[in-house]
C-alpha cells in the first residue's frame, strides 16, 4: 500500500496501486514496483541506467549472503571497475555511517521529536532511518535503486520500519506540506541542480519545517573524501574531471561540491529564512579516526568553527533553515 502522501512526482496527483506499478490519476504515468520497491524516478542515477540500476539491485536482494555488512561487500564485489581502495573507503565509510549519524543527531536544535515526519533525500543505506528514535517516522528517498536494496538490509537488523522510495531530489514523489523536517547529508554534492533541489525541499516542508543540510566543502584544505585527492575543488570543473581521472581515482564529472557562501545564497532564493551555513562540528567517531597528534587540534578547530572565514576552507558544511 503506497503512503496518502505519495504522489506523481510529473504532476503531483495522486497515484493508484496497481501492484506490479503505480498510476498517475492525472497524467496517466506509470512507475514500476520492482521487487517491493516503488520506483518514481523521472529521470535515472547519472552512474548507471535505470535498468542496469534494477537489475544490480535484485542481484544484491537475492544473491548477497544475509546480513548488512555482507550485502555492502557484495556489492562492491559486483563492482569491478571501481579501484579497490576506493571501495574500501567506500565500504568503510557505509559501515560507519549509523554512527556518526547518531553522534549528530545528538547535536540537532531542535531534537527530534516524537510525531514528526521526515523525510530524508539521498538516505543511501539508510543511516538516518536506523538512528532515529522510533517515535520518529522516516522516509528515505534514493536515486539509487541498488543501495535502497542494501538500505532494506540495514533496517531488517535493526527492526526498524521506514519507507523506502526510489526518486529524484529534483522531483520529489511526496504532496506539499507532507514533513515536518528534510534532510540532505551527503546528497547536494552529488546534485548538479541545487535551486530545483531545495525548491522540492522547501514545497514539502511543512509551516515552521526545518532544512537540514550536511555536505562537503568545495574550498576545503583537505583531500576531497570522494576522490582522496587535493586541491580538487580548486580546479575548474573539466580539469577537475580529466585530473581525477588522471590519477586514477574514477572522475569527477557528477561531483558537484559547493563554498558555504554558493550553498546559503542557494537556501535564501530558495525561500528559506533563518538560514545558516556553518563549519560543520567534527563528530566523535571522525576525531578517533585522526592521528592522535592532530586530536587537540580538532577540538580547537571545533571552539572556533564558527568564527568568520572558517566556513571557507573547512571540510565539511553544516546547512539549516527554516520556512514561515
Amino acid at each position: 500500500m503506497i503512503p496518502t502522501w505519495a504522489c506523481c512526482p510529473k504532476c503531483h496527483a495522486p497515484l493508484v496501486d496497481r501492484a506490479d506499478r503505480l498510476v498517475c490519476t492525472k497524467c496517466t504515468a506509470a512507475f514500476p514496483v520492482v521487487g517491493g520497491l516503488p520506483d518514481l524516478r523521472v529521470s535515472p542515477d547519472p552512474w548507471l541506467a535505470m535498468d542496469a540500476d534494477r537489475a544490480k539491485g535484485l542481484r544484491v536482494a537475492t544473491e548477497a549472503p544475509p546480513g548488512f555488512e555482507a550485502a555492502v561487500r557484495y556489492y562492491w564485489a559486483i563492482t569491478p571497475d571501481t579501484p579497490t581502495h576506493l571501495a574500501d573507503r567506500h565500504i568503510h565509510h557505509v559501515l560507519h555511517a549509523e554512527v556518526r549519524t547518531t553522534e549528530w543527531l545528538a547535536t540537532l536544535e531542535p531534537p527530534p521529536a516524537a510525531g514528526e515526519r521526515w523525510l530524508d533525500v539521498g538516505c543511501g543505506t539508510a543511516d538516518l532511518a536506523a538512528s532515529l528514535p522510533d517515535r520518529v517516522e522516516v522516509v528515505g528517498l534514493d536515486i539509487a535503486f541498488r543501495w535502497l536494496c542494501v538500505a532494506r538490509r540495514r533496517l531488517a537488523e535493526g527492526a526498524r520500519e521506514a519507507v523506502l522510495l526510489c526518486g529524484n531530489a529534483e522531483a520529489l514523489p511526496v504532496e506539499d506540506a507532507a514533513f515536518d523536517r528534510v534532510c540532505l547529508l551527503g546528497t547536494i554534492e552529488h546534485c548538479a541542480d541545487l535551486d530545483a533541489v531545495l525548491a522540492e525541499a522547501r514545497r514539502v516542508l511543512r509551516p515552521g519545517g526545518q532544512l537540514h543540510v550536511r555536505t562537503v566543502n568545495r574550498l576545503s584544505l583537505l583531500p576531497e573524501p570522494h576522490v582522496g585527492l587535493w586541491g580538487v575543488g580548486f580546479l575548474p570543473r573539466g580539469v577537475a574531471d580529466r585530473y581525477v581521472r588522471w590519477r586514477g581515482r574514477g572522475g569527477f564529472r557528477h561531483h558537484w561540491p559547493r563554498t558555504a557562501g554558493q550553498l546559503a545564497r542557494a537556501m535564501r532564493r530558495g525561500g528559506f529564512r533563518a538560514v545558516e551555513v556553518v563549519a560543520a562540528r567534527p563528530l566523535a567517531s571522525e576525531i578517533r579516526r585522526l592521528p592522535s597528534i592532530l586530536r587537540p587540534v580538532a577540538g580547537l578547530y571545533h571552539r572556533m568553527r564558527r568564527w568568520p572565514g572558517m566556513s571557507l576552507v573547512a571540510p565539511l558544511l553544516e546547512g539549516r533553515g527554516s520556512i514561515a
